[in-house]
């Protein structure tokens, strides 16, 4: 009975050929892993183990279908046949197939049908939803070809400006007034700051105001001393390109009703009270730094004087004869 028994099993192995096995083992599911390293470290981190999984081929994949998804910024997405890393450079709006391989990954469908690149699932999303929420316009009404259009300002910026200017004053007025036809031109300084506006419009306007300080002599050992606050309007073009740099003018008209000449002399010490009226034109070359604009300028300034509150006895003629001022300025427009 025991040697029945004993003898059982060998008649069964010996019925099973080695063929038979081998077609058995053919007809069951693939299940090798092309995985790369880093992605065998991943899976082993977090299962310990890695679970054998059926072999999604690429014709399979192929036949699923495809779906609009959208891919965003920094994503890696990897080249199917050199297995390179690369990133995506802003969000992308791609078509991909709806079946994923055994390792996670979603195949890209380039416009031509190709199949190139491939991403994990996770960083795919899928966009039907929101494709569906678009409705056609039931009507259609194309835009005319001639549009009219208008630019205009959606605000006006105010470009602040600090001015130093100084130069020479040919003081023709001066001369009858203190009747020395022997005074010599005077020094100018002018201190001041501008605000004008930063507009699409060929001009910018905006106000000035300065600090007008020239001194006389009088030929004699004496000298006078001419001082005014004056402020106005100033216009300033838009910039001209002349060989390769920008150039611009200016025009400025300011008004003073403090002004005033102290005359110091070793015959007469006497203030002189003065409504002045000021117009300037000037030629600036602007250079970019850290701040906005520094401007390199020069300048041309008539000025007209009224004796106001005068109890001294003068002889002037009615010619309206001017000051007239040559200069250089210095300004930093703050941007």
């Amino acid at each position: 009975m025991l040697f029945l028994l004993l003898a059982l099993p060998l008649s069964l192995l010996a019925e099973t050929s080695f063929p038979e096995i081998k077609e058995l083992g053919e007809s069951l599911p693939d299940t090798y892993q092309d995985i790369r390293e880093e992605d065998e470290a991943i899976i082993r981190k977090e299962t310990k183990y890695l679970p054998p999984k059926r072999v999604v081929k690429l014709p399979t994949i192929i036949q699923s279908g495809t779906q609009k998804g959208a891919i965003p910024q920094g994503v890696p997405i990897f080249d199917i046949e050199t297995n390179q890393t690369f990133y995506v450079q802003e969000l992308t709006y791609v078509n991909f197939f709806n079946l994923e391989d055994e390792l996670g990954y979603k195949y890209i469908q380039g416009k031509d049908g190709s199949v190139k690149w491939k991403l994990l699932s996770r960083h795919v999303e899928p966009i039907k939803e929101e494709l569906n929420l678009y409705v056609p316009p039931h009507i259609y009404t194309p835009a005319p070809k001639d549009i009219p259009r208008a630019d205009y300002d959606r605000y006006v910026a105010i470009l602040p400006e600090a001015v130093i200017q100084f130069g020479m004053t040919s003081p023709t007025f001066m001369r009858e007034l203190f009747m020395n036809p022997n005074m010599e031109s005077g020094k100018t300084f002018i201190v001041g700051a501008n605000a004008y506006t930063q507009w699409k419009l060929p001009i910018k306007v905006g106000l000035t105001l300065k600090y007008e300080s020239t001194t006389y002599k009088t030929g004699d050992g004496g000298n006078i001393k001419y001082s005014s606050p004056s402020i106005g309007p100033i216009v300033k073009t838009k910039d001209f390109i002349v060989f390769d740099r920008p150039l611009r003018f200016y025009a400025d008209f300011r008004l003073s009703p403090l002004a005033q000449a102290k005359m110091n002399t070793s015959y007469l010490q006497k203030t002189f009270k003065f409504n002045s009226s000021d117009l300037g034109i000037g030629l600036e070359l602007p250079f970019k730094n850290n701040w906005g604009e520094f401007v390199l300028g020069g300048f041309v300034q008539t000025q007209w004087l009224n004796l106001k509150d005068q109890d001294l006895m003068v002889n002037i003629t009615a010619s309206n004869k001017t000051n007239r001022l040559y200069g250089l300025s210095l300004s930093q427009v703050f941007e």
